[in-house]
């Protein structure tokens, strides 16, 4: 891992693992309602729910983890043809960019995410989760997540140390 070991890349690779793991669970709620529903005809109602509960969680924890990794999309061809200072221009570009729909996105669903929150809260089941409640907020705490990860990344690529060798966009990590 090129950013090092910071707190937020460490708490981001532990809740990654975990992430996959929701994977598992996801199949196994979906096993157990095809065989509830088509073996003994007795069908649950809150399978579907939880499985596209747990599905949302993962596609955002898979942001952050794609941000990490420097598996994020980006235009490769372009990039790769760049010279090197037009390349700095792209990543400072690009983290402004990620900045600005930050802010704009914590602007615009701040309230939106509380309300669904305290909402959910106030009215939550166990094993009926608050899709809106729970992942409203977590839209957001992860929008934040990557916009510090971008910007980890943009200072470890060209703040960090000159024994340090540039990043590669083919390397495996």
């Amino acid at each position: 891992m090129h950013s090092g070991s910071t707190i937020i890349n460490r708490g981001v690779a532990l809740v990654s693992r975990a992430a996959m793991l929701l994977i598992l669970l996801g199949v196994a709620i979906t096993f157990v309602e095809v065989v509830l529903r088509y073996v003994f005809n007795s069908p649950t109602t809150w399978a579907y729910k939880n499985t596209l509960w747990l599905g949302a969680i993962i596609y955002l924890v898979a942001g952050a983890y794609a941000m990490q990794r420097r598996r994020h999309i980006r235009i490769t061809t372009f990039y790769s043809l760049a010279p090197p200072w037009l390349k700095i221009v792209f990543d400072y570009l690009t983290v402004f960019v990620i900045v600005v729909y930050a802010t704009l996105m914590l602007v615009g669903g701040l309230e939106p995410a509380f309300d669904a929150f305290m909402n959910w809260v106030r009215s939550g089941q166990l094993l009926n989760p608050s899709i809106s409640g729970t992942i409203k907020p977590l839209v957001l705490i992860m929008t934040v997540v990557v916009v510090i990860l971008a910007i980890s990344n943009l200072l470890t690529d060209h703040c960090g140390s000159a024994k340090r060798k540039p990043r590669s966009d083919t390397e495996t990590n």
